[in-house]
């Protein structure tokens, strides 16, 4: 998670739609190998360069033909901070605190392993997370092994639980497009967490999401809004971070008169409906959403989306924040789901898609999907089969390299 910047799925693809080329970054991080041994309780990272954990790059699209306002956008799927220091209390998830219910997943696929996040949901046994954590660029779950890593509350800062999944679905209504409103799964688990872990689940929020305060969570990549994700995610406490975003619109809101509806020349030919917010640096020259919807060719007029953030309170998604819950009220309103920039011209700091000031964060709609998470969610046995491990206990080792997929 950046501070004031935005995460993204790890796998890339690009498609082309006649004029349009579309790209995206998953918000998970790429491990190309991993070793769970029965050791260290620590995650370990290799210190080289090629071992650094980290998420794909990936042009993410370009809409438009020469010279149109969005003829260079960029999108991705992957928390970044608008302040200056990502490792501040400000931003810290500690136990008992309402976030025990979020997990790292370590996933494991047949096209290698990658780390998202994901939302226990009421009931106990099922993870909500995002469809493309678990999927190919086609949207079929390729997806091997999810390994939950949930911290426990009431014990050290170094105490986790780690639970393998039993099964894993993605919503069939998925297209494995990047931007496409149906990015969302389920994670079984094959036990239960331990009580204070059940204690934090989460029922989804079903009401108007739309210029409300919301908070994200993840354990993915981390930076400022100025430089954009520039740390590794992981699988520790100190790995996972929070703060707060506005939800300022959907890109089929009526006001923008159809310009981003499928196959419109806009992001693809999936349904593109889900809570968006642009990652604010408090000037208007980087107020992405007031700038876009103040254009002229849309219909928002006085209702344009020009609030100027949270200050250093406000964050964005990185990679490994992907499949993360945005909260309103304590419920699950969305699902990390992409990254994505204008380019300078239309607010972001660096034209860059990297999590940055300027960029725009998507999640899918709880509530537009609550139908097929509810018949998903089922209800759990008693707890008391995870594996609880402490320091000295449980090492996971991983390489992570970097994935790229044109097709």
């Amino acid at each position: 998670m950046h501070q004031s910047s935005p995460f993204f799925p790890c796998t890339a693809f690009t498609r082309k739609h006649t004029s349009i080329a579309l790209s995206f970054v998953c918000a998970l991080s790429l491990f190309a190998s991993a070793a769970i041994a029965q050791s260290n309780a620590s995650l370990e990272y290799p210190s080289s360069a090629s071992g650094a954990v980290e998420a794909s790059s990936n042009t993410i699209a370009r809409v438009g033909g020469s010279g149109s306002l969005f003829s260079d956008w960029v999108a991705r799927s992957t928390v970044v901070v608008a302040g200056n220091n990502f490792n501040d209390a400000l931003y810290a998830t500690t136990k008992g605190t309402g976030y025990d219910g979020v997990a790292a997943l370590f996933i494991e696929r047949a096209d290698g392993n990658f780390i998202c996040t994901g939302s226990l949901l009421s009931g106990g046994l099922n993870i909500l997370t995002a469809a493309h954590c678990l999927s190919n660029t086609d949207g079929v779950n390729i997806t091997n092994r999810v390994t939950a890593v949930f911290f426990t509350p009431g014990q050290p800062a170094s105490v986790r639980e780690f639970i393998t999944s039993s099964a894993t679905y993605v919503n069939p209504a998925y297209t494995g497009e990047v931007i496409d409103a149906h990015d969302v799964a389920i994670v079984t688990l094959g036990a239960a967490p331990s009580l204070g872990i059940l204690n934090s689940s989460y029922s989804l929020y079903l009401g108007d999401p739309f210029t409300k305060q919301a908070r994200v969570v993840g354990s993915g990549a981390t930076g400022t809004g100025s430089t954009g994700a520039t740390q590794p995610g992981g699988f520790t406490l100190g790995d996972r971070r929070t703060g707060v975003n506005t939800v300022d619109f959907s890109w089929t809101d009526p006001r923008f008169n159809g310009a981003f509806d499928p196959g419109v020349d806009g992001f693809g030919f999936a349904d593109p409906y889900g809570l968006v917010a642009d990652f604010d640096d408090g000037t208007s020259a980087h107020n992405s959403s007031c700038i876009l919807t103040s254009l002229a060719q849309f219909s928002w007029g006085s209702s344009a989306r020009c609030g100027l953030g949270f200050g250093v309170n406000e964050v964005n998604l990185g990679g490994g924040d992907s499949g993360g819950p945005l909260f309103i009220n304590g419920q699950l309103a969305g699902v990390a789901s992409y990254g994505l920039s204008f380019g300078r011209g239309l607010g972001d700091i660096d034209g860059t898609l990297n999590s940055s000031f300027g960029e725009f964060s998507g999640w899918s709609s709880t509530a537009y999907n609550a139908a097929w998470i509810t018949s998903m969610n089922t209800t759990v046995p008693e707890p008391g089969s995870f594996v609880l491990v402490g320091a000295g206990l449980f090492a996971l080792v991983v390489i992570a390299k970097r994935r790229n997929r044109v097709s």
